[in-house]
């Protein structure tokens, strides 16, 4: 879902109290006023079941691995006590789950508030494009998932001003840090943020596996540690990487062809007499031998006929029919309306099909042939990749950011000794459309955590009244107990 609110690390501020409420009907239509801004219960809802979840986050990090089986037998030998229960009776950062959820809600309502009073300040404004497609955004999710949110008590317009909050939050974001702005981030400094923290590598994929998919043993794994040294040795010489990779994947795409087709090869029915076209008119079966008291079929002069005889009697007159057939067809000719010419056609060449030599066939010698479906089916291994990340896995990323400078090819063998990757670290800033591209989630992965400290400075002064009516109806503990 696009509509995300981002965690506060720090516990809910101290809010200021009211008057109790009575906490039925209009009393706990709004959740709290902050700064004079009555907030729907909608939307205090909304953000109570986002403090749910970063309870259960919390409660994670704060429990062992022994507490969690604990817990698990505990509640297994104890009908009455439920994983709820439990999840409840944990406490985060000095405070009951429950009133920790609370809190963090009337928090995240605070910093909606915030947002929208600074962007007020700001003089900012939605344009009408942006204010189209977030209307068109919300409608479109309200009827998708409206009934869930109805049936939890937040409104259609509860959403909408979440969501429109969120879109201004960004555009405060984008002032306060893009080029011109108060707090602005450099082009240098975020060049030098993305090469400490991405990587741009490139690398080929060698199987230790045959073409049905048998790991290799020792000879065959050796065969591939020397393909792959090959490969490195022809980067290094100046070969291009994906053409290299290219005919990798030729390599083993056709291994695979080949067992495919030794498999079906293996499969396929035998062929029978008849099939091959076998002659059916002598039967020697004990049965016909024995209705003519064991001698071969007689002819209609009542000679016995050998099969020796009959075979080239029949040959024979098989072979005079052809002739004269041969000899008597006239050959079909054409007339050009043109020029009057009679043509006599050419003899036929056998269809491009059954001449065709394949893959497999032009592989003698361990030559491979790449044949054009290989060439368009090629996958480029070009991978932008993070510090922290784990694409394309995290050996890959590991060795690439702690053992490779920029231009290095090495080769790595999986923990799993599946596989064996050929590995060239490329610079990331070498191509500009790199960076452009990256420009934003750049400046998000280096000041969003500035900007929320920012935003907490601009909830200090605020007045908070809680509507307790509000809080009692809307009991976190009651309403989520999955």
């Amino acid at each position: 879902m696009k509509l995300t609110v981002k965690k506060c690390a720090a516990a809910a501020l101290a809010v200021t109290m009211c008057a109790q409420f009575a906490a039925c009907g209009k009393d706990s239509i709004y959740s709290a006023e902050i700064d004079g801004v009555q907030v729907p219960a909608g939307v205090y809802i909304y953000y109570l079941q986002t403090a749910y979840y970063d309870a259960q986050d919390k409660a994670g990090e704060n429990t062992s691995s022994t507490d969690t089986v604990a817990d698990a037998a505990a509640a297994q030998t104890e009908a009455t006590t439920t994983t709820a229960d439990m999840f409840y009776a944990q406490s985060i950062e000095g405070k009951s789950v429950k009133d920790w959820i609370i809190d963090t809600a009337t928090d995240y309502c605070r910093t909606q508030v915030a947002v929208e009073k600074k962007f007020d300040e700001y003089g900012l404004a939605l344009t009408d494009e942006e204010e189209q497609e977030a209307e068109l955004y919300c409608s479109q999710m309200w009827d998708y998932g409206g009934s869930y949110f109805e049936e939890l008590g937040i409104g259609e317009s509860s959403y909408r001003s979440i969501y429109m909050n969120n879109e201004k939050r960004a555009k405060l974001f984008d002032l306060i840090y893009s080029a011109g702005g108060e707090r602005a981030v450099s082009d240098d400094e975020l060049k030098a943020h993305m090469a400490e923290n991405f990587a741009l590598i490139n690398y080929i994929d060698i199987e230790l596996k045959d073409g049905e998919g048998n790991l290799l043993k020792s000879d065959g794994k050796a065969q591939r540690m020397e393909m792959a040294q090959g490969y490195v040795d022809r980067y290094n010489a100046g070969e291009d990487f994906d053409a290299l990779n290219r005919e990798y994947q030729s390599f083993y795409s056709s291994l695979k062809a080949e067992a495919a087709a030794q498999a079906a090869t293996e499969n396929a029915p035998a062929e029978t007499e008849a099939d091959a076209g076998g002659d059916a008119m002598f039967d020697f079966t004990e049965e016909t031998v024995a209705q003519n008291n064991g001698r071969p079929a007689a002819d209609e002069n009542g000679e016995e006929t050998s099969v020796e005889d009959t075979t080239a009697e029949e040959t024979a007159a098989e072979e005079t029919t052809a002739v004269a057939e041969e000899t008597s067809a006239p050959e079909e000719t054409s007339v050009s309306e043109e020029t009057g010419d009679v043509t006599t056609p050419a003899v036929t060449e056998a269809p491009a099909e059954e001449t065709a030599v394949t893959a497999q066939e032009t592989a003698a010698d361990g030559d491979i042939t790449l044949d054009t479906a290989d060439a368009t089916s090629y996958t480029s291994n070009l991978t932008a990749i993070e510090k922290d990340g784990t694409t394309p896995n995290a050996q890959i990323v590991n060795e690439a950011f702690n053992n490779m400078a920029i231009g290095d090819c090495k080769i790595l063998e999986s923990e799993d000794g599946e596989h064996i990757y050929v590995v060239v670290k490329l610079d990331i800033l070498e191509d500009e459309s790199y960076f452009e591209a990256s420009r934003e989630s750049l400046l998000h992965d280096m000041r969003d955590d500035d900007f929320d400290a920012l935003i907490d400075t601009w909830k200090e002064s605020q007045t908070v009244i809680r509507n307790e009516a509000a809080v009692k109806r809307y009991d976190p503990q009651k309403m989520f107990k999955s």
